[in-house]
């Protein structure tokens, strides 16, 4: 089972993938993850390929904590977006209107990620 669905937002389209388990989401992405080496993959964000993409995030669709991986998915998107737009370099400093603006797109991404999750 590899599914996946869009989300829009103002900002671009977040492409949702859903893998049947977390050994599934491990299996295929174990070792590219910064923070992974010796720890399982749960969930993860992988960067625009194209403009108008916000990425995509892998989703263990079959996990009792799915809804915090989402949130903590789509704020990996929301931060890339703004490292790509505003910020310059690899040092990320937020104002508090950057700040604000990525936390109105992880709520508006979570929401619909949920959304399209519970209407399937």
């Amino acid at each position: 089972m590899k599914q996946f669905f869009y989300v829009t937002t103002k900002r671009g389209k977040l492409k949702v993938v859903l893998l049947p388990s977390v050994d599934a989401v491990h299996k295929r992405f174990d070792g590219q993850a910064k923070y992974s080496k010796g720890f399982k993959v749960h969930a993860f964000f992988t960067g625009p390929t194209r403009p108008g993409s916000l990425g995509s995030i892998t989703l263990p669709v079959g996990d009792k904590h799915i809804l915090e991986l989402v949130a903590h998915e789509c704020t990996h998107a929301a931060i890339d977006v703004e490292r790509r737009t505003v910020l310059d370099g690899d040092c990320m400093e937020l104002d508090d209107t950057t700040e604000e603006r990525i936390a109105t797109l992880v709520g508006e991404l979570t929401y619909k990620v949920i959304a399209k999750l519970t209407s399937r």
